[in-house]
């Protein structure tokens, strides 16, 4: 069935009141909402699962570009997290690399930015 005709039927099952009110949408919603929602333990804190590997992965590459280190030779520690999401997400990240410690902050609208000078240890 094309999509306009599944609109129309939700229509008029909310018109004639199969799902009852506002709230009954609303719950149904924030349900589905949490459909795919596992998260991972990192450090101790949990993090929704699907963006910590994607988090994971996007620094690693960056890491191996910007200190020309093997992806297998860097570690990542998770500092903190951005409030007010669930699961939450990665704020701040610490990572070792081939000697080198080094700090990404995930900015909003921007990804994650290098936050330190990246000095050997």
């Amino acid at each position: 069935k094309s999509w306009s005709h599944r609109r129309r039927n939700l229509e008029n099952w909310l018109n004639n009141g199969v799902i009852m009110g506002r709230w009954t949408i609303s719950i149904c919603i924030s349900l589905l909402g949490f459909v795919g929602c596992a998260t991972v333990d990192v450090n101790g804190v949990k993090v929704g699962e699907d963006m910590w590997r994607k988090d994971d992965a996007e620094i690693r590459r960056r890491v191996a570009f910007e200190t020309h280190c093997r992806p297998e030779k860097i570690t990542l520690t998770l500092i903190d997290t951005w409030s007010g999401n669930y699961p939450p997400i990665a704020g701040t990240v610490g990572v070792n690399a081939c000697n080198k410690t080094l700090v990404y902050k995930r900015v909003y609208g921007t990804g994650w930015v290098l936050n330190s000078s990246g000095e050997d240890r």
